[in-house]
């Protein structure tokens, strides 16, 4: 039992040591040669220091997406990539100097392959493409399309050309989808930074402070822009009649009755005034004299039928 209680007290002693013992990229020891330490400060003002971070960062965020979206890649896919660069390279052993030549090996090179698989995978789960698409684009490159789904499937001329539209259609709507693809890449990838909660240890506090912030900033300009929810009233531009009065703008403008040539006339000689020293009343007696006249006339015809 003091045994049991003694490696407890140990072990506590130790966790507290560690904890207490912050590590920072200057004690982070990477490498020893002899009695010199190579540490993380000492590496990571090297050029390539920071895109290999970021490269690392890149990968891990996109296979996350992908999950997310229920995307994996087979064993087999891979292999099937790996087997046609085989073939054009001519063999097995001179693809395995090609990559040592690189700086690669086969292991890494795998793990290259089923990364750029993941990655067009998610991209091709962003782009929609109708059928009538497909069908104009295959239309448009028949044999293009042909050769590449003779050189997939590794069939001959004469078998490619017995093919139909339908035959090949998920071949083309798959191509189709990885071309519209290819241009999402660069968008995609920094949608997924702009939304990653990412912390560069190894920068002083300050520095890792600013970069925060830009994080911030580049995640501000990624959201999509608010609209407001009432649209802007219709705006006109008014002109001064002399008036000093301003028309409501929900008010339609009233259109006049149209008169005709004869009521215009009508109305204009009715208006018209006399002329300036023209002796209105003698003329108004006149007529009424004359009218009396004919009347005296009438009546007398009249009386002298009936005698």
């Amino acid at each position: 039992m003091m045994r049991f209680i003694h490696i407890v007290v140990v072990a506590a002693a130790l966790i507290l040591l560690i904890g207490a013992c912050t590590i920072t990229p200057d004690t982070y020891t990477i490498a020893t040669v002899d009695d010199h330490r190579i540490t993380l400060k000492d590496i990571q003002d090297e050029p390539g220091f920071r895109q290999m971070v970021d490269n690392i960062a890149m990968k891990l965020l996109i296979y996350d997406a992908a999950s997310a979206k229920g995307i994996s890649i087979t064993k087999e896919q891979v292999d099937e990539e790996i087997e046609e660069m085989r073939q054009q390279i001519g063999s097995e052993e001179a693809m395995l100097a090609f990559l040592e030549s690189q700086g690669a090996t086969l292991e890494s090179f795998r793990d290259f392959q089923e990364f750029i698989l993941t990655f067009n995978e998610l991209l091709k789960s962003k782009v929609v493409v109708t059928d009538d698409e497909v069908k104009a684009e295959f239309e448009m490159n028949p044999d293009f399309y042909r050769r590449e789904y003779a050189r997939e499937y590794d069939l001959t001329v004469d078998e490619v050309e017995n093919l139909t539209y339908e035959d090949m259609k998920e071949f083309v709507t798959d191509q189709l989808k990885l071309t519209r693809a290819n241009m999402l890449g660069e968008s995609t990838i920094d949608e997924l930074k702009a939304n990653a909660d990412t912390d560069y240890l190894y920068l002083p506090p300050e520095k890792r402070a600013e970069m925060k912030a830009k994080q911030e900033k580049e995640r501000e300009k990624m959201k999509p822009a608010e609209t407001e929810a009432e649209e802007q009233p219709f705006r006109v531009t008014i002109e001064e009649d002399g008036s000093g009065e301003e028309p409501a703008l929900d008010e339609e403008p009233v259109e006049e009755p149209e008169t005709s040539t004869e009521d215009t006339e009508e109305a204009e000689a009715a208006e018209e005034s006399p002329e300036e020293g023209e002796d209105t009343t003698s003329a108004t007696e006149d007529e009424a004299a004359e009218a009396d006249s004919e009347a005296d006339e009438t009546e007398a015809e009249g009386e002298s039928s009936d005698g």
